[in-house]
């Protein structure tokens, strides 16, 4: 009914199937189980928290309890309401989109973060957030809090870039509007692909720490 702490953190496991018992994936489950490339997540799944999958770089695939999956896609399942920080914090060349479920509402800064994603999708409507040119943004306040490689222009409605939004992502170049008025602390930092010239535009009025470091 549950797993612990850490459980099978650095192993060499190539699969996991969480049973349908199992409500809350726990920190650090699997972090750094650099073989592991296919995991199972059970219907009653409820919570993913931090690290659970961060530093499995060799992740091809997230199985549904029904055994579908989509290639390159990770599916985060429906009746998620929680993620906690860094869950899916790996650079699988496989997996290149993440999938929102409507259920989704509780998050932290770095609930998202996956430096190789090219866009975030939702499966249906989310009452906390929705989609802008691939990135994830909270409607009611229009901040942007995760990037993704295909994300480089930034939706003409957003007014804040959020606090490590691109952290480590690959995105090679990004245009800001008039009209964002906030970028917070290491909204971009070790964005290590980002070059050329970068134009900030008068709206803007705070720059947080380390912004660009």
């Amino acid at each position: 009914t549950s797993i612990g702490y850490s459980a099978f953190e650095g192993t060499a496991i190539t699969s996991i199937a969480f049973p349908d018992a199992v409500s809350e994936v726990a920190q650090g489950v699997c972090k750094s189980c650099k073989y592991l490339k296919e995991v199972r997540l059970p219907a009653s799944l409820t919570k993913i928290d931090d690290q659970a999958f961060s530093f499995c770089e060799s992740i091809e695939r997230f199985i549904q309890a029904d055994g579908s999956y989509e290639e390159g896609v990770l599916t985060i399942p429906e009746g998620v309401t929680e993620l906690g920080e860094l869950p899916f914090y790996f650079r699988s060349p496989t997996i290149r989109v993440m999938t929102i479920p409507s259920t989704l509402v509780n998050v932290v800064d770095r609930s998202f973060s996956c430096p190789n994603l090219d866009r975030y999708m939702l499966q249906t409507t989310n009452p906390k957030f929705d989609i802008r040119n691939n990135s994830v943004v909270e409607t009611a306040t229009n901040r942007l809090i995760a990037g993704a490689v295909l994300s480089s222009k930034i939706h003409e409605s957003v007014t804040t870039i959020g606090k490590e939004a691109f952290y480590e992502s690959c995105i090679a170049s990004v245009d800001i509007h008039a009209g964002v008025t906030t970028i917070e602390s290491y909204a971009f930092g070790y964005s290590d692909s980002l070059s050329g010239t970068l134009s900030l535009p008068d709206s803007i009025r705070d720059i947080g720490a380390d912004a660009f470091y």
